[in-house]
């Protein structure tokens, strides 16, 4: 059972700036934090795993960066 929340492997569905949808699903447990999304679009994926109470930082960072670069502006928000 997720310890951080009660979500298990579902996925979410996010509109972009664009209007492009993001599929994704974040995680967090006690010592990693993970990510993975999807845009059916461009059919450019990333997959984020960390190890250390400091990853949610690292992978907060790294989704900013790839939604920057796919539609031309950082989110608002996190997912």
């Amino acid at each position: 059972k997720p310890v951080l929340g009660e979500n298990g492997l579902g996925i979410f569905e996010k509109k972009l700036f664009n209007q492009w949808k993001l599929l994704y699903h974040p995680g967090d447990n006690r010592g990693w934090h993970s990510f993975y999304g999807f845009i059916p679009n461009t059919k450019d994926g990333l997959v984020i795993l960390t190890n250390g109470e400091g990853g949610i930082d690292l992978r907060q960072d790294i989704y900013h960066t790839w939604i920057e670069y796919e539609t031309g502006k950082l989110p608002e928000s996190y997912f």
